[in-house]
């Protein structure tokens, strides 16, 4: 393992573990759905839930492109909104008690040569009880994590001072080359939706469980809480199949074992798969948008005509990883991810100037000085 301090070191123990792109995986979940018959709405937040007595039979959501409010019947509801379900469960309940205890982890990225090659580094204990990890990612090394509790649930949670701190003082004890504030190419922190003890039997955010709860109010309100990434397809046929209960749909058999995705041709042929080929179709298909970045601007036409992109954030964080990999390399890009939505979408260009505010706004975010 080249970059490892040897000194100290005593021995380890070596394991396999799996990646993947949870920007693509998303999109190609949305795509799949669409394809399936689903209808699937972006910028469509929901602000209430519509009743029929004490039963829930659909949701109240407004357009936020347009300010348009929308109110939209169900024979039966599912919130799946991560560590926001407690807020959309007190909707119906406005004293509901919490389901969810938040956590903070953050993650900085530093350049590959931290940690040369392929092999992934996990420190099993730290001075406080967590574990760190640093892992090839995409060309880069992802430092990781924290487990900070938050009662407060930013739309952008930012790292603390003394989270970056801890990861940079750990990363020094075991890393031949320490790095610094200035090494850090993206600094960015997400939210977990951990379960409540009260549901978990568990203690600090840190020992909390990973696992998923379905619950079913009174008024059939399905909620799916706390979960990750590696068991979403079973979380998905147990919410489904609570929810056709239910909401008294037919008995299917679930087909979701066993579904293939969105771009799925049978071989590794990178994050878009048998899309690669319409890819290859689009002007800018051989223009990268920055030398650091692998985004072409045939990437961000993709985005726009098929992955339900509207901003320019949704092209450098949610379509692809641009800011999390090298946020001062994506900020190079925003004037021209900014003149290829105008020209995609045909905005205004007095709208056009407000969205290229807002992503270097955003850009900053993901930005230690």
């Amino acid at each position: 393992m080249p970059g490892l301090l040897a000194q100290g070191v005593r021995g380890g123990v070596r394991y396999w573990d799996g990646q993947f792109d949870d920007a693509r995986l998303a999109i190609a979940l949305m795509r799949t759905a669409s394809e399936l018959g689903a209808t699937c709405l972006n910028y469509l937040p929901v602000n209430g839930l519509l009743k029929a007595g004490d039963q829930v039979c659909g949701v109240v959501a407004t357009d936020a492109e347009s300010g348009e409010t929308f109110e939209l019947q169900a024979k039966v509801v599912i919130n799946a909104t991560g560590v926001y379900a407690d807020a959309v469960r007190r909707f119906e309940t406005p004293d509901a008690g919490p389901v969810l205890t938040p956590s903070q982890g953050i993650h900085l990225v530093l350049d590959a040569d931290f940690l040369p090659g392929g092999t992934a580094l996990l420190i099993p204990e730290t001075e406080d009880g967590r574990v760190m990890f640093a892992i090839p990612w995409q060309g880069k090394v992802l430092l990781g994590t924290t487990d900070t509790p938050r009662r407060d649930l930013p739309d952008t949670p930012q790292p603390f001072a003394e989270e970056v701190d801890f990861l940079l003082r750990t990363a020094a004890g075991v890393l031949a080359r320490a790095p610094q504030r200035a090494d850090i190419r993206s600094a960015f922190a997400g939210l977990r939706p951990l379960l409540h003890p009260a549901h978990d039997g568990g203690g600090n955010t840190a020992a909390l469980s990973r696992e998923h709860a379905v619950l079913v109010s009174t008024g059939g309100l399905v909620t799916v809480a706390g979960g990750k990434w590696t068991t979403y397809r079973l979380m998905a046929e147990q919410v489904v199949d609570r929810a056709a209960r239910v909401g008294g749909l037919p008995a299917v058999p679930c087909t979701t074992a066993a579904l293939k995705l969105h771009g799925w041709n049978g071989q590794a042929t990178g994050p878009y798969g048998s899309d690669t080929p319409r890819l290859a179709e689009l002007p800018g298909h051989d223009r990268l948008l920055h030398p650091d970045l692998e985004l072409s601007e045939a990437m961000v036409r993709f985005a726009l005509r098929h992955e339900a992109a509207r901003t320019i954030d949704d092209i450098l964080a949610r379509r692809s990883r641009a800011l999390f990999l090298d946020a001062w390399a994506a900020e190079a890009c925003i004037g021209r991810v900014g003149e290829i939505v105008g020209e995609e979408l045909a905005v205004p260009a007095e709208r056009l100037s407000a969205m290229v505010a807002l992503a270097r706004q955003s850009a900053r975010r993901f930005q230690l000085a």
